[in-house]
């Protein structure tokens, strides 16, 4: 589900707001423009998910082609749209490098970091991704307590995995992995709501006013979109589900809502450098100070005692 990744989280306005600051306020222009500055673009000339010049370049290359003529507010949206179809050849590509690893993995359980990382082709070093991918880590917790912290789906389990192991390092990682949760939302959510912290409770000493089964399984599913989209859209979509509206046509629902009020944001220069102070000041300060301790020294000694 790449709509929703795009315009509940923070990848459209990351667009966006790189585009405004490339082109330095300059709103409309022809998209060649645009499409100039992001192939000519290195790593930090943009913020956020751009940061990443591999990135900028590749969708400088891909407006180029696109139907895109010219930016502007009319067509926010559409450069948006044309980041999506970057990102999901990126996600598309990650998939297919991993597709043979996803054979070598368990088909039951959950397999350890260093079982995971042996499997791993020789002279392959683990990404930054998987060391830190925490599904890899609920191995320790499943070993442990495996009744309340039963596994996920094997082989939605195993593609993560093996996704999380050849993604390669970069801003656009995050992406990656969120789009494999929102395609397989309903066996992230499944497994969510049978941990043993999602059940019900009884009201207790410690617990005064504990979730019935409807919230439990509404804050389940918050905290899967919460991994994928942000935080707010999360709650909206998952309290809409839970007023009986499907999770599929809610997230639609957003995500179209927000890509109609697209717009180009304002261009905000960045603040001017900070004049070298002339090594003059600076003495002419010390022997100020040097001064002023002298004389107050001298007026000290004159008191009579």
């Amino acid at each position: 589900m790449l709509s929703p990744l795009l315009w509940l989280s923070p990848v459209a306005q990351d667009v966006l707001s790189a585009s405004s600051q490339l082109l330095r306020g300059a709103v409309p222009c022809p998209a060649a423009k645009l499409a100039t500055a992001f192939k000519e673009a290195g790593n930090g000339t943009c913020s956020g998910l751009l940061s990443d010049g591999d990135l900028c370049k590749e969708l400088g290359a891909a407006l180029e082609s696109s139907s895109v003529k010219e930016i502007s507010d009319k067509t926010a949206a559409d450069l948006v749209g044309v980041f999506g179809k970057v990102l999901q050849a990126r996600y598309d590509a990650v998939k297919a490098k991993a597709s043979d690893f996803v054979k070598k993995l368990p088909k039951n359980g959950v397999p350890s970091y260093s079982e995971v990382v042996k499997l791993l082709p020789k002279g392959q070093e683990p990404s930054e991704a998987l060391k830190k991918d925490w599904l890899v880590w609920n191995s320790v917790g499943h070993s442990q307590y495996s009744k309340e912290l039963p596994p996920l789906d094997s082989a939605v389990a195993n593609e993560r995995i093996a996704i999380a192991a050849y993604a390669g390092a970069g801003p656009s990682v995050n992406c990656v992995l969120a789009l494999h949760m929102l395609d397989n939302l309903d066996k992230y959510q499944s497994w969510e709501a049978s941990l043993a912290a999602s059940q019900p409770q009884a009201k207790s000493k410690l617990i005064k006013e504990p979730f019935d089964a409807k919230m439990a399984k509404e804050v389940a599913l918050r905290r899967v979109l919460g991994s994928a989209v942000s935080v707010a859209f999360a709650d909206v979509v998952a309290t809409k589900v839970s007023g009986g509206e499907k999770v599929q046509a809610a997230l639609t629902a957003a995500a179209e809502s927000q890509r109609k009020s697209a717009v180009m944001p304002l261009y905000s220069a960045p603040p001017a450098p900070k004049e070298p102070k002339d090594p003059k000041d600076k003495e002419a300060k010390k022997e100020g100070k040097k001064k002023g301790k002298e004389e107050g020294k001298e007026e000290a000694a004159s008191q009579p005692k």
